[in-house]
């Protein structure tokens, strides 16, 4: 049967592997070069930092604002 609108979705890649294996490459390079204003320690998943609530401050208010301010 054919479909007219066909998704395929990739969960490996060549380079990087699985999921896990990019998890466990975030962690080796996150101890090699840990990030600056990091509240829980060498992470770089994890969104407990300066960085992090700016971004989250950010995003909230662009949502409020798409929802709130879009004319369409």
């Amino acid at each position: 049967m054919q479909c007219t609108f066909c998704f395929l979705i990739y969960a490996k890649h060549e380079d990087l592997g699985s999921p896990a294996i990019v998890w466990r490459k975030l962690n080796e390079n996150a101890s090699k070069r840990p990030p600056e204003g990091n509240n829980m320690g060498a992470s770089y998943l994890t969104m407990f930092s300066e960085s992090g609530l700016i971004f989250g401050i950010i995003n909230l208010i662009g949502n409020f604002g798409t929802v709130f301010v879009d004319q369409s």
